[in-house]
C-alpha cells in the first residue's frame, strides 16, 4: 500500500473535500451577498 492508497482509504480525503467545498460555497455566498448589497445601494428593490 503506497501513500496515496493509504490517504484514499483514510477519512482524510473526506476532510479535504468538505473543507474545499465549504470554502467554495462560502466564497460564492459572500460574492452573492456583495452583489445584493451593491444592487440595493444603487437603488434597487
Amino acid at each position: 500500500m503506497n501513500g496515496w492508497e493509504a490517504f484514499a482509504a483514510s477519512p482524510g480525503w473526506f476532510v479535504v473535500w468538505t473543507v474545499g467545498t465549504g470554502f467554495a460555497v462560502a466564497l460564492a455566498l459572500r460574492g452573492l451577498a456583495a452583489l445584493v448589497v451593491a444592487f440595493r445601494t444603487r437603488g434597487g428593490t
